[in-house]
């Protein structure tokens, strides 16, 4: 779900996101689209990237890359940002523990803009670090301080310095389901948030016990929201396929909707999630709250040749559709990977387990 404020005028065109258990579909839609009827496409693995005498990967759950290729992979524990070439070659190591400039105390997320510029979100600390290289040297350029206490974190980056920032207003969980709100606001490097609360969504659900215990709630309907190459961000609620695209400057741009079907949950998948799924105390609220169905997209991405992939709930699980909405083809991933990140012709793929960290990277025709 999306609200738009008042205060901002964005004009919604032909899209209605509606409520997680109230969309029904049509006579009139269009057929279903299931990933095993789409053409199968054939990810070749490249080459992966893992511990070596150069680097040690201590714990890894995102990856991203810039318009060279180049690779950035956010260490939560080393506090740092690796940075590997096009070809998985080690180059560097930006960040360390600490609270000085370049230093940090948690890294929440990174994210590359068009120009080449790294941002590094560090929410205990209330800023952004931006990194850019000069005469081939990564140096800090910008410190962006989150005014008034406010933990904002950048979500996407134009290429003329337009900056869209993400945070979660201060709530209070009510008994029940209870669905947290994110916002996104608008900015600019060197003035940081400018006009905050410009666009408001609902985020992940959890279910809340009366002395205000959480668990998350599984095959939660939540805004899965990504970013592309050029800056914009692409928002769906997904339990339909019904996507808004909105400009660096938080302008709704294109909105477009897809016949992906939701997945049911069977007998025996529902059992089983109520009886080792939920702790006991949450059995209760979950029987009551658990929907019959999964929605129909887990995460999306988006690549620089506005190519969207998604991650379902059906077999095969991804599917990529082009800008129009047309469905391209669909493949899986061996089981113990998990897609992380899209560039064009390229897929970064991540496994962990006991023995460590590792990133596949595969190419990909299309």
């Amino acid at each position: 779900m999306i609200d738009i404020p008042s205060s901002k005028p964005i004009y919604i065109l032909l899209i209605f996101l509606c409520s997680a258990f109230a969309c029904q579909q049509s006579s009139d839609q269009p057929a279903s689209i299931h990933t095993a009827d789409l053409q199968q496409l054939e990810p070749k693995l490249e080459f992966v990237i893992s511990d070596s005498d150069e680097v040690l990967l201590l714990q890894v759950n995102a990856v991203t890359s810039d318009m060279n290729g180049n690779i950035y992979v956010p260490d939560q524990s080393a506090m740092q940002i690796h940075v590997f070439n096009s070809n998985g070659e080690f180059i560097t190591s930006l960040g360390r523990q600490g609270s000085g400039p370049g230093e940090f105390q948690s890294i929440y997320g990174v994210i590359v803009d068009i120009n080449g510029q790294l941002f590094v979100n560090d929410i205990p600390q209330l800023r952004i670090t931006v990194f850019a290289v000069e005469d081939g040297d990564w140096e800090v350029r910008h410190i962006i301080s989150n005014e008034g206490g406010n933990r904002y974190a950048v979500e996407s980056a134009g290429s003329g310095g337009e900056l869209i920032f993400r945070q979660s207003p201060p709530q209070s969980p009510e008994p029940g389901l209870f669905w947290y709100k994110h916002e996104l606001s608008t900015g600019t490097v060197e003035e940081g948030v400018i006009e905050s609360d410009v666009l408001r969504f609902r985020a992940e659900s959890v279910l809340v016990k009366e002395d205000l215990m959480m668990q998350l709630m599984p095959f939660s309907r939540t805004t899965v929201v990504s970013r592309a190459p050029d800056g914009a961000v692409y928002l769906v609620w997904n339990d339909r396929f019904e996507l808004a695209v909105y400009d660096p400057d938080l302008n709704l741009t294109d909105s477009l909707t897809v016949a992906i079907p939701n997945q049911p949950i069977d007998r025996d998948e529902r059992r089983e999630i109520l009886d080792e799924g939920f702790l006991s105390e949450f059995r209760s609220l979950g029987q009551q709250y658990l929907s019959e169905t999964k929605p129909v997209i887990e995460n999306m991405y988006v690549d620089s040749n506005g190519n969207i992939w998604l991650h379902t709930y059906d077999s095969p699980e991804y599917m990529v559709i082009d800008e129009g909405g047309n469905p391209v083809g669909s493949f899986d991933l061996p089981e113990e990977l998990t897609l992380v990140h899209v560039d064009a012709g390229r897929l970064y793929a991540l496994k962990s387990d006991d023995l460590g960290y590792e990133i596949h990277v595969f190419n990909i025709a299309l």
